[in-house]
């Protein structure tokens, strides 16, 4: 932390973010992308991974993702997705189709396995889908979504 001893510009009763010499500090992320319309990153970056995600040609309903990701809470998702999940997932897909059916029917996710391809109902379970996030507790054996997954 460093104390600042100059003056400072405030727009309102709130700090959303401070800037000295070459440090920021950002307090509340979602005002501060809202300020500096940082959705437009999110789009970029969002784009790029559906486009990966249809070359692979795993997902039968690839349209209806797109159009899901309209909504900037999916859009923030999507945009999080790394390369390496998406090719751990091709892998599981074209691998072991029996594991994804099995996470599927376990999770009761709105999706369904047809000739190979994923059919999804629900854009944010096939993003927890692809970034391996259905998981099970070895202490109360439930199964639930990770926000984080920190290895043990």
């Amino acid at each position: 932390m460093k104390k600042i001893d100059k003056d400072i510009l405030s727009l309102n009763n709130k700090f959303d973010c401070v800037m000295y010499k070459e440090d920021i500090a950002i307090f509340t992320q979602l005002y501060f992308e809202q300020i500096f319309d940082y959705k437009d990153e999110y789009t970029k970056k969002a784009n790029k991974t559906i486009s990966k995600i249809k070359k692979l040609n795993i997902i039968e309903n690839i349209d209806n993702i797109e159009s899901d990701c309209e909504k900037i809470t999916i859009k923030k998702k999507m945009s999080k997705i790394k390369d390496e999940s998406i090719n751990w997932f091709k892998e599981k897909v074209e691998s072991n189709i029996e594991d994804i059916k099995n996470i599927i029917s376990k999770a009761n996710l709105d999706m369904e396995v047809r000739n190979g391809k994923i059919i999804s109902n629900d854009t944010s379970e096939l993003i927890h889908l692809i970034q391996d996030d259905y998981l099970k507790s070895n202490l109360s054996g439930n199964n639930f979504v990770a926000d984080k997954k920190t290895k043990i």
